[in-house]
């Protein structure tokens, strides 16, 4: 018999066209295997994504595993749900992630795609801004302004240019275009029609696997990706700015190594260097985004290069500072932020403004609160991220007495009550904040401290919340935040419907109010009525967030039921 580790696989390298990887995906031709993560990219990066391929640049290869049979695969990729194919099917090894965002956005006017029931169905809705030249996606029932392209239309010359014409006709505001905006907009279409043609033309790689020993397929990609590691943006900055002098070299990388390690240190935890290299570009007065450093000219390398010494001084002061300021809100880690780029903003401010008065103090506060409730980052494009943080930088920390922000409206209202736990969503992080602040208390009563709180999330997760109610009846309510209370009696097992029902009649009330539970709903847990429990208590948390949006002047959503928030941020590690 013919030892399987001995089978040489077959491996076939292309390159094809982005319209072309598409087909294959519709037809059923590429699927995904069911021992593959489910989707896990944020907002973000999607967005980088195709603003990747708006740019030509490599998103990387696809690697693709060909066996007969045809191992278990999954009726979809993303929302596209998928026919049976009779030919040959490729399951997606590596890639998974790129080709779904690929499927979900690109492929959303087909028949058999869908988002119902997804935890983010909006996450699919991008949109080319081409007045900022940005991928963006817009807040939920936000009508799009008319610079705004759908990236489907991208893909379709018929679509793009019937949305080409209403440009033509009409402003943003929808006004009929005048002879001081026509220029404007002129500019906007030639964009559009450029980032068609990007996306239009770009080619992608793959790797094709035929063997139908799935070790040997990985053993395969393994070798092939041994070396597919991609460069840090800090890295690459820090390459192309790198220079001996008098005295010594100076390596912005390992500057982000000591900042990385100052923050760790601090018990704030580790922040992504991508977001420390932010904090010391807009130190330096450069555009955080911009990712084309290689064509800087030599002269601008040599200015950005004395330039970097001191942003990083700054950086440092500023994300110090902004550490401080976060504590006097409750946020002690990075588990607790809602939005890691309200951590670079507030270095901003705290880099030029080391002694803020009450009033400047008033305004970051009710910027930060209103921020993280609205999702204002989850939805906010580069260009306007950008520009509120050169606001902080510039002007708020100048100015003594600040009452409003010129790019964030402070008064926008609130996103509702999250329907799902996931801590990967900003909006849920904020509901943490409030839980976590009341103090939660043990089944003997004693009380667990903020700070000890904030640890035993740090240090475990999405773990750190146990789940009140096994049985549920109801979906929602099952996997809602309304069914997680802070672990705060790691040593019973089981759900922690169990010890909140052996709890002394003496301390009952004090303990289940300490966990945002209303003493007279407890009857209903008694009860076994899980579901009723759960809705008395979703309504609960919904009082005592808007409670508190009124303490810190945010304005709260309009009342109705609680909604799924976007998926922001990652509490793990990303795979392709």
């Amino acid at each position: 018999m013919t030892d399987p580790r001995n089978e040489t696989p077959e491996i076939t390298p292309q390159v094809i066209h982005l319209i072309d990887l598409l087909k294959r995906a519709k037809e059923g031709r590429l699927r995904v295997p069911r021992f593959q993560r489910d989707f896990v990219w944020r907002r973000q990066d999607i967005v980088d994504l195709f603003d990747s391929i708006a740019r030509q640049y490599p998103i990387g290869t696809l690697f693709l595993w060909g066996a007969q049979p045809i191992p278990s695969s999954r009726p979809n990729i993303g929302p596209l749900r998928l026919p049976d194919y009779k030919g040959e099917t490729w399951l997606v090894l590596d890639g998974q992630q790129r080709l779904t965002t690929l499927v979900g956005v690109l492929l959303a006017k087909e028949k058999e795609w869908s988002s119902v029931g997804e935890d983010d169905p909006g996450r699919w809705d991008l949109y080319y801004d081409a007045q900022d030249n940005v991928f963006s996606h817009t807040k939920q029932d936000e009508r799009p302004p008319v610079n705004y392209v759908p990236v489907p239309v991208l893909l379709d010359t018929v679509k793009l240019f019937a949305h080409v014409e209403s440009m033509l006709k009409s402003t943003e505001d929808g006004q009929r275009v005048t002879g001081a905006t026509r220029e404007a907009v002129f500019r906007w279409v030639n964009r559009a029609q450029e980032v068609a043609r990007a996306i239009q033309s770009y080619r992608i790689p793959l790797v094709e696997i035929k063997t139908n020993s799935l070790s040997i397929a990985v053993e395969s990609f393994s070798r092939l990706n041994k070396k597919g590691r991609s460069i840090g943006q800090d890295e690459m900055f820090s390459a192309l700015t790198y220079e001996e002098g008098a005295d010594g070299a100076f390596h912005l990388a390992e500057q982000i190594d000591k900042l990385q390690q100052e923050m760790i240190v601090s018990g704030f935890g580790e922040v992504d260097r991508t977001i420390l290299l932010r904090a010391v570009l807009t130190a330096a007065g450069l555009d955080m985004y911009r990712t084309d450093w290689t064509r800087l000219g030599d002269q601008v390398k040599h200015d950005v290069r004395k330039q970097l010494p001191q942003a990083v001084t700054e950086a440092a002061k500023g994300l110090q500072r902004a550490r401080q300021f976060l504590v006097t809100l409750g946020v002690l880690n990075a588990r607790m932020l809602p939005y890691s780029m309200q951590l670079v903003a507030l270095s901003a401010f705290y880099g030029r403004c080391e002694h803020p008065t009450d009033e400047q103090i008033a305004l970051l506060r009710r910027w930060f609160w209103s921020s993280s409730f609205a999702g204002w980052f989850g939805s906010g494009n580069p260009a306007r991220v950008r520009r509120l943080v050169d606001e902080f930088r510039d002007q708020v920390s100048k100015d003594p007495a600040p009452t409003a922000l010129e790019h964030m409206e402070i008064n926008q209202t609130s996103l509702p009550t999250p329907l799902r736990f996931d801590l990967r969503s900003a909006r849920v992080r904020v509901l943490l904040c409030l839980l976590l602040r009341k103090q939660p208390r043990r089944p003997d009563g004693t009380k667990v401290p903020l700070e000890d709180a904030a640890a035993i999330l740090f240090e475990r997760g999405p773990e750190s919340m146990s789940i009140l109610c096994a049985t549920v009846s109801d979906g929602d309510l099952r996997r809602s935040p309304a069914n997680r209370i802070l672990d705060v009696a790691p040593k019973i097992p089981g759900q922690a419907k169990n010890w909140l029902l052996a709890l002394a009649p003496a301390d009952r009330d004090e303990i289940l109010i300490s966990h945002a539970i209303e003493p007279d709903s407890f009857a209903l847990l008694e009860a076994g009525d899980s579901d009723g429990f759960l809705a008395r208590r979703l309504e609960h948390l919904s009082r005592i967030e808007r409670e508190f949006m009124q303490e810190v002047q945010v304005t709260p959503a309009l009342p109705g039921k609680p909604v799924a928030a976007p998926i922001d941020a990652d509490d793990f590690q990303l795979v392709s």
